[in-house]
């Protein structure tokens, strides 16, 4: 069960955390936001 721990966090979250950038020039549109109702919750966690 360790052993499964810790390929995720090597081939799953290592990367996705090293490799995230707040500067992008990929951004999604306000369509791409509200769909899922993601401005909501993002600023519920109060990250925007």
């Amino acid at each position: 069960m360790l052993g499964v721990v810790g390929i995720f966090v090597v081939t799953v979250i290592a990367p996705v955390q090293g490799l995230k950038n707040r500067n992008t020039r990929y951004v999604l549109s306000e369509e791409e936001m509200n769909r899922f109702h993601m401005l909501d919750k993002l600023k519920a966690r109060g990250v925007v």
